[in-house]
């Protein structure tokens, strides 16, 4: 019987372009809860999570300002309506190539467990992926909702993922993907391996030193990217 294959796909840049509406959207809550412009100036967003992004642009930019976890509730639900007429409006907005073909097959395969691993909170990540259509994909994932830190947050994805599938999951058999150097380091973190694709704010040239274990321009090589999860 062959052993079950767990990948487990970034969001932003990964699966999706969202042609800058996360951008506008957070930009558009800062702007009305703590009248900032420009907030992100200074603040690495790429492979970061939603809650230290927000801690971050007030720890930057309103040094000695600490939020309360109800303020950071409120903050939140503001950038997921922004989110949401962004999304919509988007004329950047696109699934990235070879995405659809490859969550089609691996999630009618009996072989592979399909989740998210990332850093936004889940609401904003279902709000993305929605005009996609890829939600119906992605059962469950790893959140920024369950842990600001990336690590934590793809534990819990692999826990859920572990528990969905009733069988256990070898490290060699979990493959994070994204598109960061940061997704590269977590994968090597937690003992995994790491697809990295230059689909986002990273060429390849930026990517090849992080040593991930499968590095490509676009996912697009539908049979070159299942000939290296499949390999035993």
């Amino acid at each position: 019987m062959k052993k079950k294959k767990l990948l487990l796909f970034d969001l932003d840049g990964t699966l999706v372009r969202t042609g800058g509406a996360g951008v506008r959207a957070i930009s558009k809550a800062f702007k009305i809860h703590y009248d900032l412009d420009e907030p992100l100036e200074g603040v690495t967003v790429a492979g970061n999570t939603d809650p230290r992004i927000y801690r971050e642009v007030l720890g930057y930019r309103k040094s000695g300002l600490s939020p309360s976890r109800k303020e950071e509730v409120i903050f939140f639900e503001s950038y997921f309506e922004f989110l949401k007429e962004e999304i919509e409006k988007s004329p950047g907005y696109r699934v990235l190539p070879g995405i659809l073909q490859i969550l089609t097959l691996a999630s009618t395969s009996c072989n592979f467990v399909v989740g998210l691993g990332t850093g936004n909170l889940e609401k904003g990540a279902r709000i993305k992926l929605g005009r996609g259509g890829l939600n119906p994909y992605f059962s469950f994932g790893g959140f920024a909702s369950d842990s600001p830190d990336r690590v934590e947050l793809l534990k819990k994805g692999i826990s859920r993922a572990k528990a969905l599938s009733q069988t256990k999951i070898e490290s060699e058999n979990i493959f994070i993907i994204g598109d960061t150097p940061r997704d590269i380091e977590v994968a090597k973190i937690l003992g995994t391996q790491a697809i990295a694709v230059a689909t986002g704010g990273y060429d390849m040239d930026k990517l090849k030193p992080c040593l991930a274990d499968y590095l490509v321009e676009t996912l697009e090589d539908i049979d070159a990217f299942f000939e290296f999860v499949e390999m035993d």
